[in-house]
């Protein structure tokens, strides 16, 4: 039991993690005190645009999470065979 409890411990902290890391960019000016330079203000409606460019971001956490399913992957086959 000890076992399963330390990994849901990693996997709670892990993504915590990832969550504060990457809502750190949207939350920087946040309530904006006023529009940027030669933008109107905020009318309410559409979708928020922060700027941030995550996409070096989510290529590692794709490789990471292909990199943990290989070597999970690799790790029952040794086991199977040993």
């Amino acid at each position: 039991m000890g076992e399963v409890m330390k990994r849901t411990a990693w996997t709670v902290l892990l993504s915590a993690a990832l969550l504060l890391s990457s809502a750190t960019a949207a939350l920087a000016d946040y309530p904006p005190t006023q529009p940027p330079p030669g933008q109107a203000p905020p009318s309410g409606g559409g979708v928020a645009v922060t700027g941030a460019n995550i996409a070096l971001g989510i290529v590692i956490l794709l490789a990471l999470v292909l990199a943990g399913a290989l070597l999970t992957s690799f790790a029952r086959r040794r086991r199977v065979q040993a």
